[in-house]
């Protein structure tokens, strides 16, 4: 029973050992002493809300930093690092913790500010020279500690800067561009889709029949129109001699009382909807056919009368 207890303690101990920022740091800087062969800490901060290290050395025989930052879970500060005038791509683990043994750093300035998440003020900011290695060996204002130089190329991060992350963002779009360009030319050298001129002309040559039909349409209905005017003239004079008027008012009904038969379909809202001007008397001729078009359409689709066809025909083309 004694043993299964120390077990279950032992088990906790080592798990608050794996977390503790305290041995995450100390892990840091022993993998910054097995890679590097000469370094100094340029900053080396640990307190009760972050832990904080910078490191400056030669690895692989590149002059390279190293930054550690651990905010210890409060996400109330982060590390934001400055290359001459350009912004670094410094990322935090999943853990939220940035942990980068060695990049190399080509400019003249390098500058690591610690920054406060809510209210986005500098809590510290320091900036340093970057030197080469003939001028960090005459450092005396820092320790030079030294390394085991197990450290190649291949253990240096590459970092980019946020600029350089829109500039690949935009190289990506103009390779999008360039590959539908590639796809429009080759359609155009074959003749495909639009770029087939039997194909267009076949689809004007249907434009053109349906504006012929419907010039047909128009002068039939203006005969029509004639016919009914006269109709309409005699109808008035039958009245007026106090003759049966029944059979006159069945065929007038069309014009007078059809919204008392059959609610109308709202051909104005539809042309509206479509976005036709309904000024019939601003527009040009080809928008003219246009309408006529969507009216032979609705009058196709049994959604208007032959009649209410007929009366808004004759108000678009009066002049």
């Amino acid at each position: 029973m004694f043993k299964t207890l120390l077990a279950i303690c032992l088990g906790i101990f080592n798990v608050f050992a794996v977390v503790l920022p305290g041995d995450d740091v100390n892990t840091f800087k022993s993998d910054v002493n097995n890679l590097y062969s000469e370094y100094i800490y340029l900053e080396d901060i640990e307190t009760s809300e972050y832990s904080y290290t910078v490191v400056f050395g030669q690895m692989a025989d590149k002059m390279t930093f190293g930054i550690y930052f651990n905010n210890i879970g409060s996400l109330d500060e982060h590390i934001v690092v400055r290359l001459d005038s350009q912004t670094l791509n410094i990322n935090p683990d999943i853990d939220q913790i940035v942990k980068i043994k060695a990049f190399e750093a080509k400019g003249e300035t390098i500058t690591f500010t610690l920054r406060n998440s809510l209210d986005n003020s500098d809590i510290q900011t320091k900036s340093f020279t970057i030197l080469d290695y003939d001028t960090f060996k005459t450092l005396d204002t820092y320790t030079i500690q030294t390394g085991l130089a197990a450290g190649t190329v291949s253990d240096i991060t590459v970092i980019s800067s946020i600029s350089e992350s829109f500039k690949n963002f935009y190289l990506i779009l103009l390779g999008i561009i360039f590959f539908m360009s590639v796809i429009m030319i080759f359609a155009k050298t074959k003749n495909k889709g639009l770029f087939n001129k039997n194909l267009r002309s076949q689809d004007i040559e249907k434009y053109g029949d349906l504006v012929e039909q419907a010039k047909k349409s128009l002068e039939a209905l203006n005969e029509e129109t004639d016919e009914d005017e006269e109709e309409v003239i005699e109808n008035r004079l039958e009245r007026e001699n106090n003759e049966p008027e029944k059979e006159v008012y069945k065929k007038n009904l069309k014009y007078d009382d059809i919204e008392d038969v059959k609610e109308s379909y709202d051909i104005v809202k539809h042309l509206q909807d479509k976005g036709f001007i309904l000024d019939y008397t601003m527009i040009s001729e080809d928008e003219k056919n246009q309408i006529m078009l969507e009216l032979m359409l609705l009058k196709n689709l049994n959604k208007i009368t032959a009649e209410e066809y007929k009366k808004e025909t004759i108000k678009l083309w009066k002049k």
